[in-house]
């Protein structure tokens, strides 16, 4: 099996769905894959539309981050879509070993982001989006689902 961009993204979306079952969440899966969103979650009687980006890249020069684009790209018709807050509820981001959730207004019109895993060299801590304060617990659970 190719490691390209699809099936880079639908293992990406297994592993996600595999993380949220440890978690009680339960998933509605889509057919076919021409909707904005990849998943519903279904949870308190309440729906969320999810959209998983998975990366397998870390920032460039940047030890200990990893990079997600946020953002659909049609390489055909050379466009890129933004999501929208009607197309998607919650962003799981997956670097095929973890998740990282988030809420639309957490990231919305952001092209992408990058996820710190350690500390960069000179501390900076200011803007910058720690692994640890994103990863899927029971807490995260709790604050992505208060929409």
């Amino acid at each position: 099996m190719k490691n390209n961009g699809k099936y880079i993204g639908e293992k990406g979306e297994r592993i996600a769905i595999g993380e949220l079952a440890k978690f009680d969440v339960e998933i509605l899966q889509v057919i076919g894959d021409n909707l904005p969103f990849d998943f519903v979650i279904y949870k308190d009687d309440k729906f969320y539309k999810c959209q998983v980006k998975t990366s397998t890249r870390s920032t460039t020069n940047t030890e200990g981050s990893l990079f997600f684009s946020l953002v659909s790209t049609n390489w055909y018709s050379k466009t890129t879509h933004f999501y929208t807050k009607n197309e998607v509820d919650i962003f799981i981001l997956c670097d095929l070993q973890t998740i990282y959730l988030f809420r639309f207004d957490e990231l919305k019109n952001r092209r992408s982001i990058s996820i710190r895993k350690i500390p960069s060299k000179n501390n900076i801590k200011k803007s910058v989006t720690f692994a640890k304060d994103v990863v899927i617990s029971k807490d995260r659970l709790k604050h992505v689902m208060c929409l």
